[in-house]
């Protein structure tokens, strides 16, 4: 379970029970120190998140430029093809 959970956790038991958070954090196994800990997000987080979520539902470039390549681009490797079949040729002869 995540700490941010766990705290909610804490809570709503320490509520619920009436106890001090010390007690609480004992009965569930769950540090003090982390209770207390401040978050340190910067405050693009959710700028962030937007930007996370805007990636994985829209396409890649580099995917459809892969499927999509130029001839030109498929020239070097023919001509090298050549150039070795050439070269075998000579040297077996």
């Amino acid at each position: 379970m995540k700490p941010g959970r766990k705290r909610k956790l804490v809570d709503e038991v320490r509520i619920e029970w009436q106890v001090s958070i010390r007690r609480t954090c004992a009965a569930i196994r769950f540090d003090r120190s982390t209770y207390h800990r401040k978050l340190r997000r910067s405050g693009q987080a959710t700028l962030k998140h937007l930007i996370k979520e805007i990636c994985h539902a829209r396409v890649r470039y580099r995917a459809l430029a892969a499927t999509f390549a130029p001839p030109v681009m498929a020239r070097p490797r023919l001509l090298n093809q050549g150039v070795a079949s050439t070269l075998s040729d000579v040297s077996s002869s």
